[in-house]
C-alpha cells in the first residue's frame, strides 16, 4: 500500500526495502520455527520440502507476471 501511495522516487525506495524485509523475515521465521520444533530425521526432510515450496512458488508467481504482461500487451497494441 505504501509503494503505490508514495509520492516520490525515494519513499517508494525505502517502502521497497521494508517490504523486502518483511517478505524475507517470513521466511527466516518460518525456518527457524520448523529448526526448533522438528529434531532427528524429520528435519532437514522438511526443511527440503519448505525449500522446494518456496522455489516453486517463486517460479509460479514469475509465470503469471509474464502471463499477466502479455495479456495487458495484446489488450493494448
Amino acid at each position: 500500500m505504501a509503494c503505490a501511495l508514495a509520492p516520490n522516487a525515494a519513499l517508494l525506495i525505502v517502502a521497497r526495502l521494508a517490504q523486502g524485509l518483511a517478505a524475507a523475515a517470513g521466511i527466516v521465521i518460518a525456518r527457524a520455527v520448523l529448526t526448533d520444533l522438528l529434531t532427528g530425521l524429520g528435519g532437514p526432510h522438511t526443511a527440503i520440502s519448505m525449500a522446494t515450496v518456496e522455489v516453486i512458488c517463486a517460479a509460479l508467481a514469475l509465470i503469471v507476471f509474464l502471463a499477466m504482461r502479455r495479456s495487458a500487451a495484446s489488450r493494448t497494441g
